[in-house]
């Protein structure tokens, strides 16, 4: 199944860039971390690779590890599932929104920065 998403912002290339991924069930119930492949990122989401299964909606927590960021827990949730080969490919969407005010800006702060060092690094 793959859904049509509107995109406002620009993806990179996410060469260097590590995700953990943590699912999050009913009841608070979370999965241990799983280390999955970052095609292209973005401030609002991400497209990764896996082989997990994961349902559209499904929430997620991310931890972002670059060579000199670091980020952890960002809620977020799959927006768009592909599973064409052997792996699953997911669009996921950051839910910065479902942070605290401040944390929410620093977090917004702390992707950006990360964009802007894979951009600097392509270019």
């Amino acid at each position: 199944m793959i859904t049509n998403e509107r995109r406002i912002d620009t993806r990179t290339l996410a060469g260097g860039l590590k995700f953990e991924l943590q699912t999050r069930y009913w009841f608070g119930l979370i999965n241990p971390l799983q280390i999955v492949e970052v095609s292209n990122f973005s401030i609002n989401g991400a497209a990764i690779v896996t082989p997990i299964k994961l349902k559209m909606g499904q929430r997620l927590y991310i931890n972002i590890l670059s060579e000199f960021h670091s980020i952890k827990r960002i809620p977020a949730e799959v927006v768009r599932y592909n599973n064409k080969r052997e792996d699953y490919h997911y669009g996921i969407r950051f839910n910065i929104n479902k942070l605290p005010d401040i944390a929410s800006k620093n977090a917004l702060h702390v992707l950006d920065n990360i964009q802007h060092a894979l951009n600097q690094s392509l270019s």
